[in-house]
């Protein structure tokens, strides 16, 4: 097991530093957070993933719209997209 260091971003600025833990194996993983709480995060990082997936569509098809928008509209259209999440950028 090591420590890794990773930087906090919110809004695309660094607020911060956290130190977390990173597993060589499941073993030690489950030594260190018992069985069900390795099971617990797996479960957990599925669903993200899942979810994840599943928003991928729908940023394609925005993608998608935006670019048969009339040029003159895209700006304002691509900053509503970016202020609810979905990525703009090519």
């Amino acid at each position: 097991m090591k420590e890794i260091e990773k930087e906090v971003k919110s809004k695309g600025k660094v607020i911060g530093k956290v130190k977390a833990k990173q597993y060589d194996t499941i073993a030690e993983a489950i030594k260190d957070l018992t069985e069900k709480g390795v099971l617990g995060k797996l479960n957990a990082q599925v669903l993200t993933d899942t979810m994840n997936k599943a928003r991928k569509p729908s940023e394609d098809v925005m993608m998608k719209l935006l670019k048969k928008a009339p040029p003159e509209a895209q700006a304002a259209i691509k900053a509503i997209l970016e202020k609810h999440g979905i990525k703009t950028a090519e």
